[in-house]
């Protein structure tokens, strides 16, 4: 009885004060609801490293170096200008070898409009994007252009995603 006359006190507190849930997040950043309020930008912080890049015009087998270079199993396909055109997944790459690999660009095996946040958004838009999308990675997006790129066992090994 006296955790429940502790809690509605709190709660009394709380509306009379207009502590919101971003409030005690702010207060709690270490916290599941402090991480999750948590931008993108604060995630990336200062040393996120861009995501691996090849060009629409890559050979196959840059695709797969900059893969495995990159360690994210995936690259961002870029436009002559440096603005995102694509994505091109370690799954992509499997599928591709259906077809004659010597021929193959970055454009004939990418997938279009990739999924991307803006580092303004919340990490729970971007935990969101990827279990509601079933997929592994994002991008994170600024002036159309690739700045780093969301993982998935990132943000597991982070305490984001359970």
């Amino acid at each position: 009885m006296t955790l429940a006359l502790g809690d509605a006190l709190a709660m009394v507190l709380m509306d009379r004060r207009q502590f919101t849930a971003t409030d005690f997040g702010l207060h709690h950043p270490g916290g599941s609801l402090g991480m999750s309020l948590q931008s993108v930008r604060e995630w990336m912080g200062d040393n996120h490293a861009p995501p691996a890049n090849v060009s629409l015009d890559a050979d196959f087998s840059e695709v797969v170096s900059a893969i495995t270079a990159g360690r994210k199993g995936a690259v961002a396909v870029l436009n002559a200008d440096g603005s995102l055109a694509g994505i091109i997944t370690d799954g992509d790459v499997r599928r591709a070898f259906s077809q004659d690999i010597s021929a193959i660009k970055a454009a004939d095996i990418m997938s279009r409009n990739p999924k991307v946040v803006s580092p303004d958004q919340r990490m729970s838009d971007a935990v969101d994007l990827l279990s509601a999308n079933k997929i592994a990675t994002l991008f994170v997006v600024e002036d159309e252009r690739p700045v780093a790129i969301v993982h998935i066992a990132e943000l597991m090994q982070a305490g984001y995603v359970s």
